[in-house]
């Protein structure tokens, strides 16, 4: 496993053999954003995990730093599944004002897209917002 989320995009940076700055013109952030995502300051948004992982980067990787950095051809995950998440969880911390660390956000994110996948494959309905809401009340 490699550090936390921001050592990760580090490395994605690097491996991209782009700057900061670069990263975060790339991806539409503002001057310093991909600099706070890597200090873990703020954890990326659901779409810009979903570019990495178009880019050829394994969400599972990304989230968790298990496995390997880049996908073996294979999806690892449901792109619009996890903005799905990500965005719930943004909506319950913005309706509530309440905050979390980057490393907290993306741990209860990774958490609840893990617990979505085994529902659905299980043939069990996603947790609505209702359920994702009492979780991150527990969790908060």
């Amino acid at each position: 496993m490699t550090g936390g989320i921001g050592d990760r995009l580090r490395l994605i940076r690097t491996a991209l053999g782009e700057s900061q700055k670069g990263m975060a013109k790339r991806f539409d952030l503002g001057a310093n954003g991909w600099q706070r995502l890597e200090l873990d300051d703020r954890a990326p948004k659901g779409d810009l995990l979903a570019q990495l992982v178009e880019m050829g980067f394994s969400a599972d990787w990304l989230l968790t730093g298990a496995g390997r950095m880049r996908r073996d051809g294979q999806p690892s995950l449901d792109e619009r599944l996890l903005a799905d998440t990500v965005r719930m969880v943004e909506d319950w911390l913005a309706a509530n004002r309440a905050t979390m660390t980057a490393a907290r956000k993306a741990e209860i994110v990774a958490s609840l897209y893990a617990m979505v996948v085994e529902d659905v494959a299980e043939g069990r309905p996603p947790p609505d917002a209702k359920r994702v809401a009492h979780i991150l009340k527990l969790a908060g």
